[in-house]
């Protein structure tokens, strides 16, 4: 389990959504309560299962599985985090007694609970910034490779996951270090804490996070281009 220090703090201005429109005040603590929630479960902080409703209503949208790491939802992860982030929909506790599903007029999806924690990550890196349990003047390292697959293919976080994989930066530092802008470094590192795979402390001589998971699968995957980028990195 990662193990993340700080007391980082998200701007609380208005920022733009994906539809071009700012998000206010309001939404952005609406989505850092998101983004915190979905953290905890990850975790293992709360129960195993949570629910997803509207925040008018209380119509379900979605049933997570913490522990199996799945969603099961009639939408889209995009359409949630879109949610999320216009503070229609917030996190509750599953009611153990309700067995009704999510959507029970629409067909349920089987999602993945990590890539819904890196999506919710990124966009609030992208609307919000550093997420608050984090600190721009701690330091930061990988605890371990993400899953490719359940990611997404991202070639400007790979380079980044392949720098704190060897060496614990602050986000300072990983911003100078790789060229990259401020708020592509918080919305990988945003996703990284939330899926469990961000630690702080030295890292261990000789002891760097291990290669991407995958990379010495079945030819087809060794094929793809995370496993060609590892390869690389280590000849």
């Amino acid at each position: 389990m990662a193990r993340e220090a700080g007391t980082g703090r998200g701007s609380g201005s208005a920022k733009r959504d994906s539809r071009g429109a700012r998000s206010t005040p309001a939404q952005a603590q609406a989505l850092s309560l998101a983004a915190a929630s979905l953290r905890k479960l990850s975790h293992g902080e709360h129960s195993r299962f949570a629910v997803v409703r509207r925040a008018n209503g209380g119509r379900q949208l979605a049933l997570i599985d913490a522990v199996g790491r799945r969603v099961q939802t009639p939408h889209s992860l995009e359409q949630l985090v879109d949610e999320f982030a216009s503070g229609q929909a917030e996190i509750g506790e599953h009611d153990a007694t309700n067995k009704a599903a999510p959507g029970q007029s629409g067909t349920l999806r089987d999602e993945s609970f990590v890539r819904l924690c890196w999506l919710v990550g990124a966009r609030l890196g992208r609307d919000v910034g550093l997420a608050p349990w984090l600190d721009t003047s701690t330091s930061y390292r990988l605890l371990s490779w993400p899953d490719f697959g359940e990611i997404g293919e991202d070639p400007q976080a790979a380079r980044l996951f392949a720098v704190i994989a060897r060496h614990e930066l602050s986000i300072a530092e990983m911003v100078r270090s790789l060229q990259l802008p401020q708020r592509s470094v918080h919305q990988v590192i945003n996703g990284l804490s939330m899926c469990g795979l961000l630690t702080s402390g030295s890292v261990p001589r000789g002891h760097p996070a291990g290669a991407p998971r995958g990379a010495s699968d079945a030819p087809s995957q060794r094929s793809s281009w995370w496993a060609r980028f590892w390869r690389g990195l280590r000849s």
